[in-house]
């Protein structure tokens, strides 16, 4: 009797041991889970889009909400990261923090100074019919559909060719009538990012594209452009130039 109970003690004890194993592998696969979870938890409500952090979906939610929370302290231009307002006031300050290793020519953002120094390694990537330079693969590959006339990206419902997959997917919204850009102030909401952005600026009073020749001043660009060819045409072409990135925003 003493044989059989002690026997069955150890059973129990073994079978304890591999009981609280298991449930300790159990519990690190259940927490393994649950921080893979964790991490990708953030989801986009709009588009469905999935992020690690919840800084991330917050930065990403001003597409659609087109908030632009970040202003220039030098001009009305407002930005929705503060990295983008950081490189837009260099243009105030010139500050040009870049350094090329081959020359002395400076930048205010690393891309171009990638770009430039790609001229002295010779890493370019050249047209073979006009011989025209870029810097990147896909910068060349969407020149070349000019001398070609293949569109990589074509509409099924309609058939029209699109040069980049974005311009593709704006118009396919045209078909699905989806509006992923809302306003915040009213119930509005738009198919591109910077008609939202345009419309926005009439809630909030702002005119940040400047005529150069006068205090004349608008949402768009394009109406700076067009207010210069009107008002101003006795002045010399370059100096009506509007800058068209004023407004730095990110898609």
């Amino acid at each position: 009797m003493y044989h059989t109970i002690r026997k069955d003690r150890q059973s129990k004890k073994v079978s304890s041991a591999t009981c609280n194993k298991n449930c300790e592998d159990s519990e690190d696969a259940i927490k393994e889970r649950l921080d893979d979870q964790n991490s990708k938890s953030h989801l986009c409500q709009h588009c469905g889009k999935i992020f690690s952090k919840i800084s991330k979906l917050t930065v990403h939610m001003r597409i659609h909400t087109g908030e632009l929370p970040y202003k220039c302290s030098f001009c009305d231009v407002r930005t929705n990261t503060r990295g983008k307002l950081k490189v837009h006031e260099r243009r105030h300050t010139g500050e040009k923090p870049f350094a090329c290793s081959f020359c002395s020519k400076r930048f205010s953002q690393t891309s171009n100074l990638k770009a430039h120094e790609m001229i002295h390694t010779g890493k370019t990537q050249v047209c073979i019919v006009c011989s025209k330079k870029f810097c990147k693969v896909s910068e060349l590959k969407v020149h070349m559909q000019d001398h070609t006339g293949e569109y990589l990206f074509k509409c099924k419902q309609c058939g029209h060719n699109f040069k980049q997959r974005i311009h593709l997917k704006e118009h396919l919204r045209t078909h699905t009538n989806e509006r992923p850009f809302q306003c915040e102030f009213c119930n509005r909401a738009f198919r591109r990012l910077d008609t939202l952005q345009s419309h926005v600026r009439i809630h909030l009073g702002e005119k940040p594209f400047k005529c150069p020749h006068c205090p004349w001043a608008a949402r768009q660009s394009s109406k700076v452009k067009q207010h210069v060819n009107q008002q101003h045409r006795d002045l010399k072409a370059s100096d009506s130039k509007v800058d068209a990135d004023q407004v730095l925003t990110d898609i």
